[in-house]
């Protein structure tokens, strides 16, 4: 399951755009029920608030053990329920707080209008229109499709276990797709930049429309999407369902849409990501456009005490530590030196500053070893061999 509630936005913003729903409506003109609720405020909160989480709604219900797979997910009659017995945590469009609850009342609105199941409206809206993606609305084992399996975080001496696959049932509207890694790249680059799902007046909405995150000093969130006013700025969302955690995001003025996707609750995906984004922003500082184009990316280069990928051009190349998932944080600018060899002035006093170092090539141009002053670094295949020859 892959939780990006951007979807239920898109089927929203073009329902508005073809005149059929108006974001400014009241909720409780869609959904009836919600006109006896027992907070007075209820009553103002618009489709805008739901979709931006400005409608102050608790986050995720009374008792949310169905997150923890103790329970099904909420069926539309149960989210009902649990939204109707509970006060407003925020008066509507004052503070934006995410509510899965909020968005589970969204797919009551879509399937209502529509007179549809909510699945159903968002296969005709959204994946009718991107046929060469592998995406579904809710996991649905009847499908026949294979699934990754989630896992839980390492609690067990060390270990993880595997987890039931979910329906989310009620709250699909608000946890996602169940897609792959590309089709979801290719999903929000067609929403931000494509033509098949939105106007380009509507794009452009998206990305001018949107409000500070309670307590976060970078955080902004619009129609459905997480902005990060960071450098580089990045654009997307995240996602985390029982066995899966999930970062998608636009690096912003470039082409690059990165997902990555991790089938165990560890917070890695958002350290991924912001670290590739910083990769191919530090390769546009570092480079002319036609000195990336033709730059050699090495594979993996290992020793016992480090693994580094250097990217090459010209004169120049630069050396990531990818001991780290956050890849620049020790980046090295290496610059090459009469005799052919390069020299790096960035590395700490306690290392190598200063020495030669060497790129060692195949016959096909392929960087087989680094010689680093004294140190050499071998490609995986070569440095696992050794290390083997070692043990026996």
């Amino acid at each position: 399951m892959l939780p990006i509630q951007k979807r239920t936005a898109c089927a929203f913003l073009q329902l508005e755009a073809q005149g059929q729903i108006h974001l400014n409506s009241k909720a409780i003109n869609y959904i009836p029920e919600l006109q006896k609720h027992i907070d007075p405020h209820f009553k103002e909160i618009t489709i805008r608030d739901l979709l931006t989480h400005r409608s102050g709604i608790f986050r995720d219900g009374v008792d949310s053990i169905f997150w923890e797979l103790q329970k099904p997910f909420l069926s539309r009659h149960e989210l009902l329920e649990e939204v109707l017995s509970a006060h407003l945590v925020y008066t509507p469009n004052s503070v934006t707080k995410y509510s899965n609850m909020g968005y589970g009342l969204l797919g009551m609105i879509l399937e209502n209008k529509m007179e549809r199941p909510y699945v159903e409206g968002i296969q005709k809206l959204i994946l009718s229109k991107l046929p060469n993606t592998k995406i579904i609305a809710d996991y649905e084992p009847a499908t026949g499709l294979i699934f990754a399996d989630g896992h839980t975080r390492s609690y067990f001496a060390g270990a993880r276990r595997a987890m039931e696959h979910a329906a989310a049932n009620g709250l699909a509207s608000a946890t996602g797709f169940c897609a792959n890694a590309e089709s979801t790249s290719l999903f929000f680059h067609e929403l931000l930049q494509g033509s098949k799902l939105l106007s380009p007046q509507t794009q452009k909405e998206i990305l001018s429309l949107t409000w500070p995150v309670k307590n976060s000093k970078t955080e902004r969130y619009g129609l459905g999407i997480q902005v990060e006013e960071t450098e580089p700025h990045l654009i997307g969302h995240s996602g985390s369902y029982p066995g899966f955690i999930t970062q998608t995001r636009w690096i912003a003025g470039t082409n690059y849409m990165v997902s990555f996707f991790l089938n165990t609750n560890e917070f890695i995906p958002a350290l991924a990501v912001k670290s590739i984004a910083a990769l191919i922003t530090k390769i546009k500082e570092t480079f002319s456009n036609k000195e990336a184009s033709v730059a050699m990316v090495t594979e993996a280069m290992m020793s016992k005490y480090r693994t580094t990928i250097h990217v090459i051009s010209g004169t120049k190349a630069l050396c990531f530590d990818v001991d780290t998932w956050s890849l620049c944080d020790a980046v090295l600018l290496l610059e090459q030196q009469k005799g052919g060899y390069y020299s790096c002035q960035q590395e700490n006093g306690y290392g190598s500053v200063g020495e030669k170092i060497y790129y060692n090539k195949t016959s096909g141009n392929r960087v087989e070893s680094v010689k680093w002053g004294s140190f050499t670094l071998h490609n995986e295949q070569t440095f696992l061999q050794q290390m083997e020859n070692m043990s026996t």
